[in-house]
């Protein structure tokens, strides 16, 4: 209540009185504007008052009250991104100034608040999150499926990616090899992706993993290493965020505040509903605005195209349930045969996953992936540094002690086949006899030594030269070896590119997003008092009145201002002009020259185009010009700001109207 008296007590006076005018009649002097205020929000708290306020509400005014609530405070900018494309700039502004006047709502700063005097009645009878967040019933027969893009399959596909295969013509279509390999190892990313769609999972799956930078392309497709990692640091659903969000952005998203938001909505939709398209961006855009309407539509149709919402029918889609990342004392364990066949489980965790694609051979991925342990394979692993012992323990560790004795020996002699011939790519340390005790003796320095190749020929690897520097320092070597170029090191994960929610966004998700769920009450709908509506025009009609007051009181009724007929009163009705039309030139002009003179003020403009229809128009005006005989109002038009030059005579319409709903630029010197 203390904001709302503040914010009036902050208008300017012809504001200020203006609405002290219209509920409570004449200002009679002397006056308080701390008792004008008591007195106004004492009208307010009437009972018949605050039934007139609900029977005045229609279907548009209920749906912004609901947005400003479930926003929490937003200024025009995010009402205006929250409604994109569905209200023009120019009726938006007027709509939020008429529920400004009429009290429901006010202003502190840039922030749209409800009005504390009427929030309870408006919450208890007007406010219906579903005017927002268009949702139905999921119906007996509408099962949600769980999302196809599991983490078993993922690192299947990364087991099939490590052959690099040429998949795609050059047009982007499947080769037909391809497809008809795909359709016996992994036949599920062979299915069409929604409803009624035609591309196959497979070509979405490639196109997000190269946008998250999980794949190369150079005519092959080629798992990084480094960003499996990355990504197996990740929860299931996270995991799957994250390529949503590079899907959605075209680039790498780091674990920053875009995956918080998204895996905020999932997590917030109600399981037993489903949502219209458009609700679910609204609730990304409410998460994150900086994103706009369409990065928050791509996002939504990379969501739905994984599978993490599931499209129940043409309108409607559902959030699917996600599978957990089971924990270690509950997963089951690999099954590893004598032939070399490995059986990976369903739920299984996705670190451990990548090892397996490391060392096996995908064979087929159905409910179950299945592997097949190969020399070529295995091979390649111990190239990119895996050790025999290390990955036969690892092995071991996965199977439940049950590598049968066969596959460990095998893994051993294909070791040692390997280990006969040799290539290293890395750093060579090189140290003469007489300095070798200092690498000998030195545990960190020995522990960095990956292989001694010959006396005093070391390998190092790449990574670890800083630290082998380090430790050589320690040793006692004073001359530090140092070599010309520098290692080639990981890059860091992208830094977010999206702004940090400020903590009261942060604190009123949860209230935002379980307002999202149908609170079951019934759907709002308007009313009208027709009895009310009569006594008003009839007050009106017999009231002695100028016909420009006449006009001026029925504007306010139609406006929703009257909500007592005692208010049909002249003296409640301000002096100063604010609305020209037609053939009153000099009206036109002299609200004009208000408006620039105040700098307070926009200008409603109604001009009549060459073909002859009208065109509205929202204008900041900032010169009045002198051009030949005529007068040429110079603004900007809102919202883009885009410098428009008009002759006042061919104005159908001029309307001055309160700019405190938008950012007005500096004024011009």
């Amino acid at each position: 209540m203390t904001d709302f008296k503040s914010a009036l007590l902050t208008l300017a006076d012809d504001a200020f009185f203006g609405l002290v005018r219209n509920y409570l009649g004449p200002v009679k002097t002397p006056f308080n504007k701390h008792d004008l205020i008591d007195r106004l929000v004492t009208f307010l708290r009437h009972e018949h008052i605050q039934e007139r306020i609900i029977e005045l509400i229609d279907d548009d005014d209920a749906e912004l009250l609901t947005a400003i609530s479930v926003l929490g405070g937003p200024d025009f900018d995010e009402i205006h991104l929250f409604f994109a494309g569905e209200r023009s700039y120019l009726d938006l502004h007027q709509r939020l100034l008429n529920l400004e006047d009429r009290l429901l709502i006010y202003r502190t700063g840039e922030q749209l608040r409800i009005n504390p005097v009427v929030s309870e009645l408006l919450d208890r009878r007007v406010i219906r999150p579903e005017l927002v967040f268009a949702s139905r019933a999921l119906r007996s027969a509408e099962n949600v499926r769980e999302p196809w893009l599991t983490d078993t399959l993922l690192v299947s596909f990364c087991a099939y990616l490590h052959e690099s295969p040429d998949i795609f013509r050059a047009d982007g279509s499947l080769r037909k090899r391809a497809l008809t390999d795909l359709r016996h190892r992994l036949p599920s990313l062979t299915e069409p992706i929604g409803l009624a769609g035609s591309r196959p999972r497979v070509a979405a799956l490639v196109d997000t993993l190269i946008a998250a930078g999980a794949v190369l392309d150079d005519g092959g497709l080629h798992p990084i290493p480094e960003v499996w990692e990355r990504l197996a640091e990740f929860s299931p659903m996270r995991r799957n965020v994250a390529l949503v969000a590079a899907a959605a952005r075209g680039k790498p998203v780091s674990d920053g505040p875009l995956l918080d938001a998204i895996e905020r909505v999932l997590t917030c939709l109600p399981g037993d509903r489903a949502l219209e398209a458009l609700s679910i961006e609204r609730l990304l855009l409410i998460a994150v605005p900086e994103l706009g309407p369409e990065t928050c539509r791509r996002i939504r149709e990379e969501l739905t195209a994984v599978g993490m919402l599931d499209a129940v029918d043409a309108t409607y889609l559902a959030v699917a349930a996600s599978r957990v990342e089971p924990a270690a004392e509950s997963a089951k364990p690999l099954i590893v045969q004598p032939n070399f066949d490995i059986t990976m489980p369903e739920e299984f965790g996705f670190s451990d996953g990548l090892f397996v694609a490391r060392i096996a051979r995908l064979t087929r991925h159905d409910r179950y992936p299945h592997f097949a342990l190969t020399k070529d394979r295995f091979a390649t692993a111990l190239r990119s540094g895996l050790e025999v012992e290390e990955a036969i323990a690892r092995l071991s560790t996965l199977a439940n002690d049950r590598v049968p004795q066969n596959v460990a020996v095998t893994m051993r002699s294909w070791a040692g086949e390997h280990e006969s011939v040799r290539l290293f790519k890395g750093v060579v340390l090189t140290v003469e006899r007489a300095r070798r005790h200092a690498v000998e003796h030195s545990e960190p320095v020995r522990a960095l030594i990956r292989r001694e190749l010959a006396p005093g020929v070391y390998f190092v690897d790449e990574q670890d030269v800083d630290a082998l520097q380090a430790a050589l320092a320690d040793a006692g070597i004073e001359l530090v070896p140092e070599i010309a170029a520098q290692p080639h090191r990981l890059a860091d994960a992208p830094a977010p590119d999206v702004p940090a929610q400020d903590p009261d966004r942060i604190r009123a998700f949860g209230r935002l997003f379980r307002s999202a769920r149908p609170s079951g009450t019934e759907e709002w709908s308007a009313t009208t008092d027709a009895a009310w509506r009569r006594e008003v025009e009839v007050r009106l009609k017999d009231a002695s009145l100028s016909e420009e007051q006449r006009q001026e009181l029925s504007g306010r009724v139609r406006q929703k201002l009257i909500l007592s007929p005692d208010q049909i009163d002249p003296g409640s009705l301000k002096s100063e002009k604010t609305e020209a039309r037609g053939l009153d030139y000099v009206g036109k002009v002299r609200i004009i020259e208000q408006a620039i003179r105040t700098g307070m003020s926009l200008l409603e403009i109604i001009q009549r185009m060459e073909d002859g229809t009208p065109r509205r128009r929202l204008v900041e005006p900032l010169d009045l010009e002198k051009r030949g005989s005529e007068l040429m109002l110079v603004g900007e038009e809102l919202p883009e700001r885009t410098r428009i030059e008009l002759f006042v005579r061919k104005l159908g319409l001029v309307r001055r109207l309160r700019s405190g709903l938008v950012r007005r630029q500096a004024r011009r010197q």
